[in-house]
Formats: C-alpha cells, structure tokens, sequence
C-alpha cells in the first residue's frame, strides 16, 4: 500500500493493520462475549480439576483465559 501510495503521489499514511482473525486474545474475548461473561467450568474428578488448574497458573495458556474471563482468579 506504502508503494502504491508513492507511485499515485497520495499523501496520506498507511493505516495500521489488526490481524484480528488470527490473534487469539480477540478470539477468547469473542468467546467470553458469547457466554455473557461467566467463566468456564472445570467438570472431572477433583483430583484432575486440581492438577489442571495447578497447569494453568505455571503457564501463558493460563494467563490467556485469565486475562479474557474466561477463568476465574484462584
């Protein structure tokens, strides 16, 4: 676009792109919009539930669904 603006003589900046398709914070956002809000539930056994949730808050997986609400802080 910054070539062909050159090339025309159009004096204007090129906008900024937003890769919203693939960026995977807009898509947990759009998953918590569509559940109104409430947070996910872990089903299982309590053994598993504990081990996964110990899982999630030691990696960036866990703090994705965090920061979208898609987990509740623990």
């Amino acid at each position: 676009m910054e070539a062909a603006y050159r090339l025309l003589g159009v004096e204007r900046g090129v906008p900024e792109v937003f890769g919203s398709t693939y960026d995977i914070r807009v898509l947990l956002e759009a998953t918590t919009r569509l559940r109104d809000g409430e947070t996910l539930s872990l089903r299982g056994p309590a053994k598993l539930r504990k081990w996964l949730g110990r899982k999630l808050d030691t990696n960036e997986i866990g703090e994705l669904l965090k920061d979208a609400g898609l987990i509740g802080e623990e």
